[in-house]
């Protein structure tokens, strides 16, 4: 299925998911870049031109602010996606830490990705 050019929420998810992995990574596609996002172009804008990591500097600037906004509605499932992809955890990992099932871990962590895309998606569609 083919995404529009400013898909739903539930299109962005498997995107934000694509991106939290990619989290280290320099180089990507458009798709775990989100460049075609307006938040992370304008992220961008505000970097040094010419720098090959400002993609990936201005996307995970777009994450991170999704982040910290979930942690005010789910402060659980924000530090679930901060351990498993900006600390690098594994899910068996972080059910260590956090006293959870690894399927506990995969049920959370859905559930906040879902929501980060919801927060991405409104914060984006302003500037449509």
């Amino acid at each position: 299925m083919k995404q529009p050019d400013f898909p739903e929420p539930e299109y962005l998810r498997p995107d934000m998911l694509a991106a939290l992995r990619a989290w280290r990574r320099l180089a990507g596609s458009t798709a775990d870049l989100l460049a075609y996002l307006l938040l992370v172009q304008e992220q961008r804008r505000m970097l040094v031109e010419g720098d090959p990591s400002n993609l990936r500097l201005a996307t995970n600037r777009v994450l991170l602010a999704g982040i910290e906004m979930l942690e005010k509605q789910d402060e659980p499932g924000a530090h679930i996606l901060r351990l498993r992809f900006l600390d690098d955890r594994t899910v068996l990992e972080v059910g260590h830490k956090l006293n959870l099932t690894e399927d506990e871990v995969k049920k959370r962590q859905r559930q906040a990705i879902e929501d980060l895309a919801g927060i991405v998606w409104r914060r984006e569609s302003p500037m449509r």
